[in-house]
């Protein structure tokens, strides 16, 4: 069975609401979420610890573990004649449909790979191999996954690569900065949706409108892979010929990684093996554990949408209006999105007892407190103490951070070395995270600078 799948019809043509939700978790809707997951407070070996390192993956959703572990035993494959192939061929199926609404995309195609790396680097060579020379333009808010294969892949088939500049005050890379980059040959453009290192948010959409205005025919490559755990994924919308997404960072288990493309660059030529569909791109037999586990997932956020719809409607009883999965997902995003704001804002400002991290003397903060274009991260560096000594402190209160450096074979460089930062503490999260959680961390903060 191919382990990519071409366009698959949506079941549901109800449209995707683009207000955020009102409000945000309730502490019945905390306490689900928290017991969703596996090791929310405690470490596998049962030690306490809060989870501050969700740019590394995510927490792991309990019963996305269970699904892949009862697959896994599974010896058939599913390509067989027998019952136990069609049931793990229904697993793959159904995984694919519910990827759709994970991406908020009923069209496309879905491309899977080993690793996020892995797909940035296959689809921006193939984007570019059999074209005429031009340009390839990414920004320096990039992972080195777009930023290496696009500077890569443009030497070795005779492209030159432009790079965009990141504003050093908010660590924005601006559609507007992106129009200035573009021309009418430039063949591919890479976008990192949120920024892995500074948690920055770009506007996808309004980036793309640029790139086509001036160059129609460029492919739109996107890094979805550190956004997705904290906003709606609306690929087809948004504009992009790919949308590169790792569930490992997204409540499942470690292993595979996939990719939304469009029909346009599905069909483009590449090396592959002979005799295949132009729009097949599957390179060996799919793993059904991992579409298993890509269906935990889409059960957890349908039924967390539920949750949080039926929390804001208790003032108002009575049946609410059937929406589609889809739907669903983007609205169970958006109030994840909702809830982490808050975690933020308690992260940079503090409360009345605690500072917050821009008040810290001798603090460094990477992009602006004010910024409402950040998810999922906040990193810093302090003056006179590196950050490997500071995850080295945090863990002594309990607190599971990790830090980011600059420098040869980093994948933070591109952002780290032109703030002439050395290294960086990041501290990233997710909906699951809670804000005593964050007064723990601004606590034992004040701890090594008091």
């Amino acid at each position: 069975m191919p382990a990519s799948s071409h366009a698959t019809p949506d079941r549901h043509d109800a449209p995707v609401p683009s207000t955020p939700p009102s409000i945000g978790f309730d502490d019945a809707t905390m306490r689900f979420v928290r017991e969703a997951f596996l090791y929310t407070d405690r470490d596998p070996d049962g030690g306490p610890r809060i989870f501050l390192e969700s740019g590394g993956g995510s927490l792991v959703l309990r019963e996305a573990v269970a699904r892949r572990a009862a697959l896994q035993g599974i010896p058939d494959a599913s390509s067989r004649q027998n019952a136990s192939a069609a049931a793990l061929r229904d697993v793959i199926e159904t995984g694919r449909r519910h990827l759709h609404d994970l991406f908020g995309s009923p069209g496309g195609t879905l491309v899977y790979g080993a690793t996020g790396t892995e797909l940035l680097f296959r689809i921006i060579r193939v984007g570019l191999e059999r074209q005429a020379p031009g340009s390839v333009v990414s920004s320096a808010l990039e992972h080195s996954a777009t930023r290496d294969a696009a500077q890569g892949w443009s030497r070795a088939f005779g492209h030159e690569h432009v790079a965009i500049a990141f504003d050093p005050d908010t660590l924005e890379v601006t559609p507007e900065a992106y129009a200035r980059a573009i021309r009418p040959d430039t063949r591919v453009a890479t976008v990192i949706h949120t920024s892995h290192v500074s948690g920055t948010r770009v506007d996808l959409p309004a980036i793309c409108r640029q790139i086509r205005a001036i160059a129609p025919a460029c492919l739109i490559v996107c890094d979805g892979i550190q956004h997705a755990p904290h906003g709606p994924m609306q690929a087809e919308a948004d504009g992009v010929d790919a949308y590169v997404y790792a569930p490992y960072k997204a409540f499942a288990p470690r292993g595979g990684a996939f990719a939304w493309v469009s029909e346009r660059l599905a069909r483009m030529p590449r090396n592959d093996e002979h005799g295949k569909a132009p729009g097949n791109w599957s390179l060996g037999s799919s793993d059904p554990s991992l579409y298993g586990a890509i269906s935990a997932v889409h059960s957890y956020l349908v039924a967390l949408s539920r949750r949080v719809a039926a929390a804001g409607n208790r003032d108002r009883p009575g049946a609410q209006p059937a929406v589609s999965d889809r739907e669903a997902i983007h609205r169970a995003m958006q109030a994840a999105g909702h809830h982490e704001r808050r975690l933020i804002d308690r992260l940079l400002n503090g409360s009345p007892r605690l500072p917050g991290l821009k008040d810290i003397s001798g603090l460094r903060l990477i992009g602006r407190a004010d910024s409402h274009h950040r998810e999922g991260a906040v990193s810093f560096a302090m003056r006179d103490v590196s950050a490997r000594e500071l995850v080295d402190h945090f863990a002594r209160h309990g607190i599971r951070v990790h830090y980011r450096v600059g420098g040869a074979g980093s994948s933070a460089r591109h952002v780290l070395d032109p703030l002439g930062m050395a290294d960086a503490l990041r501290v990233s999260f997710a909906h699951y995270n809670t804000l005593a959680e964050m007064d723990a961390l601004l606590t034992a903060l004040q701890k090594r600078v008091g």
